[in-house]
């Protein structure tokens, strides 16, 4: 599927709302662009359980997606806003506590992983489809998670050759004062290397920032 972008590609930094940092790696070889958000396709529903705070659980769509010089089928989607590719359907030791302490430059899982939105979140279903040949899922999480009904939604579509876009059609990103988000977003290898985008721009006076767009991610 083909991506309408209406930034410049940049390797390391962002000069629209956003900052990229990375640790240089050819392991990590992406880009950076910013487009039109995508629309969900309908999917399958999947529930973490309510009242559930920190879980995650494994899906196998039937979908292969090319990361890091391996294929991935398998895929460990978290309540606190990240998603991790797996060689198999056994959950490695590593993701027992469901990772709420969010940090890219930190992980050290040892396989991909991927972060929309990774932070001590509340998420109460996601849900995934295939369209094409891309993967999509969706939370539906409340942020923060002691906020009083679901509907924070954003996601991220995986396309088979390895690109990455994160999408957030109505979320809002609170940066300062109270209720204020710490968000991880980016990538991370599992094995040193990383790619973590700061929101930066101020709006609305309430240090705000609207992500009614697409981040993307491409080789």
């Amino acid at each position: 599927m083909r991506i309408k972008s209406t930034g410049i590609f940049l390797f390391f930094f962002i000069a629209l709302s956003l900052t990229a940092f990375s640790q240089a790696s050819l392991y990590t070889p992406y880009a950076f662009s910013t487009g039109t958000p995508a629309t969900f396709p309908a999917g399958t529903t999947v529930s973490f359980g309510a009242g559930v705070d920190d879980n995650a659980l494994v899906i196998t769509p039937g979908f292969n997606f090319q990361c890091g010089g391996a294929v991935y089928s398998n895929f460990l989607v978290s309540t606190n806003g990240w998603v991790a590719c797996l060689p198999s359907a056994a959950i490695p030791a590593y993701f027992a506590s469901f990772l709420p302490a969010n940090s890219l430059s930190g992980y050290a899982g040892g396989t991909p992983l991927i972060a929309p939105m990774w932070d001590d979140i509340a998420a109460n279903q996601f849900v995934w489809s295939i369209s094409g040949t891309d993967l999509f899922i969706r939370w539906n999480a409340k942020m923060p998670k002691n906020s009083v009904a679901y509907g924070y939604t954003f996601g991220v579509r995986l396309s088979a050759a390895g690109a990455i876009s994160f999408i957030y059609p109505t979320s809002v990103y609170n940066m300062n004062g109270a209720g204020a988000n710490s968000a991880s977003i980016g990538y991370a290898s599992g094995c040193g290397e990383y790619y973590s985008i700061t929101p930066t721009t101020v709006i609305l006076q309430q240090h705000v920032m609207q992500l009614n767009s697409l981040l993307h991610f491409h080789k």
